[in-house]
């Protein structure tokens, strides 16, 4: 092996590892800090959501779903936690689900309209620099091969949506095309996660209690992305 291609390896790997380093570095700070400065229980902490809602809910909400369409961002807030909490509340009434629904919506799709501007224009290369080329480079692919189907099937989250929303920019699709698509699929799996969440709210709190259950498979699914990009630079 020349110097030349150890480089280009080494290079390889050090760009495969930034993202699940982060994500990793990110998880251990919580679980840190959680523990040092004793923060609220389970109970204590849907509680307080609870209030919280109560007193600022739909800003609350507009700004969680608005990160949550942001990419990298989103992946270091738990917005979609606050938004499938404030469904769920809604049946409590606390908040009311069809405002919800339509806030959230228009959140999501500030965030995407944001994320096509962002792709046309260029300012995407950030995103590559942290870790995330290679999905973009798959969103785009899947665009080209499947259209306007690709957005109804990747809004079902708002994370996967960010990406293809910004890939849609990257490609220079016709802006007029992407907002009407992007609006409807919007609303349609506002609406379809809204009335889940709506009708299982004992469900959602009880996944909101068992978060070190959830804390304990995202650390499994870094260190796999770890040895994945391993593997991938041997190969």
């Amino acid at each position: 092996v020349t110097k030349k291609e150890k480089m280009s390896k080494n290079k390889k790997l050090y760009k495969a590892l930034t993202f699940p380093l982060i994500l990793l570095f990110i998880l251990i700070s919580f679980v840190a800090i959680y523990r040092i400065f004793n923060l609220p229980t389970n109970e204590e902490l849907i509680r307080i959501v609870k209030i919280y809602f109560e007193r600022f809910g739909y800003p609350v909400l507009f700004i969680s779903a608005f990160i949550e369409a942001i990419p990298v961002i989103c992946l270091y807030f738990p917005g979609s936690s606050i938004v499938l909490l404030a469904a769920a509340f809604s049946r409590q009434g606390t908040l009311n689900i069809f405002s919800v629904i339509l806030i959230t919506a228009a959140a999501l799709q500030l965030g995407f309209t944001i994320n096509y501007f962002i792709g046309k224009h260029g300012w995407f290369k950030i995103f590559i620099k942290m870790g995330l080329g290679d999905t973009l480079n798959n969103s785009k692919a899947k665009i080209e091969k499947h259209g306007d189907k690709w957005i109804w099937l990747t809004y079902f989250h708002p994370n996967i949506g960010a990406l293809t929303s910004t890939a849609y920019g990257i490609l220079k699709m016709p802006f007029r095309n992407f907002l009407v698509t992007s609006i409807f699929a919007t609303l349609f799996w506002c609406t379809f996660w809204g009335i889940i969440c709506f009708l299982s709210s004992g469900v959602i709190e009880g996944i909101i209690k068992a978060r070190w259950l959830l804390v304990t498979f995202a650390f499994c699914w870094i260190i796999l992305q770890i040895i994945k990009a391993f593997r991938k630079a041997d190969k």
